[in-house]
């Protein structure tokens, strides 16, 4: 990628956001919302195809079983380069699993989708609306390609309640570290929107939107997949989130990009002098939490307010 910018999935769609869901959690989900009976799905804002790659084997017949309906899924996002990747990856995963689905696409932002009104029967997004400067325009939007009875599916976090869940690692805190760490946090989500970027803890006031008159009948529910490191980390989703650690600790990230941080941490109304302090903080508590798992004595539960919502366009 010389002489081109990152694209926002480029720094933070890494391999570690393939472990955010437990596979017989999304199994469940898909019985609640009845996923297979949906076969015009939209995946909104789909970069990679992370989400998409979730859901998809509980949606999908495999090669030789009857269905009624051919599944379609089209995939969305701004980013061309997203979009590539995004198909490459989920054609490779349909066909080592036999999969019968028809895959699209295509350009667009949630803002302004690509479609007639009423083209699908299910709308689904993962981290997206945390990422939009107008979250009910959106919602609006998504709406509108609907079709009714069909289903509204969002997963989106609460991204300043897991962060400061993961920062009660003793009894005994460090005050001011909790309260740097969060203020580093607080500030970046207050300033990013300030911006008119997103509020990347918009999960939480989600709610309020998906109900009448678009919608009815609003369901919720919690990832049950904490984010924590339990030694001695042999699973294939604790070693690709050291390695995320690691690959962040070196570049001198503590959670983002030093540059964007300090951009959103000033819109936020913080001060050059406390982003000063907050940042050596969180780069000496990442070097710590390294050194640890390097011994072997890094355990912890990890925050994370991750929640599901669905809905059903009335």
């Amino acid at each position: 990628m010389t002489g081109q910018a990152l694209v926002h999935s480029e720094i933070y769609f890494g391999d570690a956001r393939n472990y955010w869901w437990n596979a017989d959690f999304v199994e469940l989900l898909a019985e609640r919302i009845d996923l297979p009976r949906h076969t015009d799905v939209l995946d909104v804002g789909c970069g990679f195809g992370h989400w998409t790659r979730v859901w998809l084997p509980f949606s999908a017949a495999r090669s030789g079983t009857a269905s009624p309906k051919r599944l379609r899924v089209t995939g969305v996002d701004p980013e061309v380069r997203s979009l590539l990747e995004a198909q490459g990856r989920t054609r490779a995963f349909v066909e080592a699993r036999g999969l019968e689905v028809d895959l699209d696409w295509l350009e667009g932002r949630v803002e302004a989708l690509p479609f007639p009104d009423a083209s699908f029967d299910l709308v689904t997004a993962q981290t997206v609306l945390i990422h939009v400067p107008d979250v009910g325009a959106a919602v609006r939007e998504m709406a509108r390609v609907l079709r009714p009875g069909g289903t509204l599916w969002l997963a989106e976090p609460n991204n300043i309640g897991s962060l400061v869940a993961s920062l009660v690692d003793r009894a005994d805190l460090d005050v001011e570290e909790l309260l740097l760490l969060s203020e580093l946090e607080v500030r970046a989500h207050v300033g990013k929107a300030s911006l008119g970027e997103g509020f990347n803890s918009a999960g939480e006031f989600l709610p309020a939107l998906l109900g009448p008159p678009a919608f009815t009948d609003l369901r919720a529910w919690q990832c049950d997949k904490p984010t924590g490191l339990l030694p001695p980390y042999a699973s294939p989703s604790a070693q690709a989130d050291i390695a995320e650690l690691r690959e962040f600790s070196d570049k001198g990230w503590v959670g983002r990009p030093r540059d964007e941080a300090l951009r959103y941490f000033l819109a936020g109304g913080g001060t050059p002098e406390r982003f000063e302090l907050a940042w050596r903080a969180g780069l000496e508590r990442d070097k710590q939490t390294l050194a640890r798992v390097a011994a072997g004595t890094h355990a912890l539960a990890g925050g994370n307010v991750f929640h599901v919502f669905a809905a059903r366009r009335t």
